[in-house]
């Protein structure tokens, strides 16, 4: 029997990392009660995954890569710990409604940090470069630092395709992919080419052994 989204509200905003309690039947009704009808009224730039609560196992592994630590700022709590959650809460009624699972609309937290951020006691503020301003109940500011493991390798992650469908490149078809391929082969075969003729002249030049005739002398010669 599939599940109503409204049913499938929890009190936080919460997808753990590897969470293997969850009931499987409940969270597969969920994913396709909301992926239903996601199409009609959501963004035609995603995909149905957008609109369903748990992000793929892709996505996932991406947003820990992207997040590196947990966003809380001065919290170095691995990524690959903690929770996944939505920026904008996720709407279970009418997921095109709410917050979208992908990679631009989802952050890790660690489990403490995360029952913070819902407890509304602080407030947030989400930027495009994917930092985020945090607002304290005394009023003070704190800005998140990036700590994302393409950060650390100086790689911009709109540089690479996005898992949750989105690419800021122009995709290639397919006749660009197999020239693409061919050069690179070819690139290939010239090093492997070239690699050999210049072993070769080494080989050459070592072994190379000039003959010294003795000069002539001008001496009598015994008769």
């Amino acid at each position: 029997m599939d599940a109503d989204p409204a049913d499938c509200a929890t009190p936080a905003d919460d997808v753990p990392a590897g969470d293997t309690r969850a009931d499987a039947e409940l969270s597969t009704n969920c994913g396709a009660a909301a992926e239903a009808g996601s199409t009609e009224s959501g963004d035609p730039g995603l995909p149905d995954s957008a609109y369903v609560y748990r992000p793929t196992a892709v996505l996932d592994a991406w947003l820990r890569i992207l997040c590196g630590t947990c966003q809380w700022p001065h919290c170095d709590a691995p990524a690959w710990n903690a929770d996944l959650d939505h920026d904008e809460p996720f709407n279970h009624a009418d997921p095109t409604r709410g917050g979208t699972t992908t990679a631009a609309g989802m952050k890790a937290y660690c489990r403490t940090h995360h029952r913070i951020k819902h407890s509304g006691t602080w407030a947030e503020r989400h930027n495009p470069d994917r930092s985020i301003d945090y607002i304290s109940p005394t009023g003070h500011r704190y800005h998140s630092r990036a700590t994302g493991y393409l950060d650390l390798l100086g790689i911009h992650p709109d540089d690479i395709t996005d898992p949750d469908g989105r690419s800021h490149r122009r995709r290639r078809t397919r006749a660009e992919d197999k020239a693409a391929s061919i050069r690179a082969e070819r690139r290939r075969q010239q090093t492997r080419t070239d690699r050999k003729k210049t072993r070769h002249a080494a080989s050459a030049a070592a072994n190379h052994h000039p003959t010294t005739n003795p000069a002539p002398s001008n001496g009598p010669r015994d008769r």
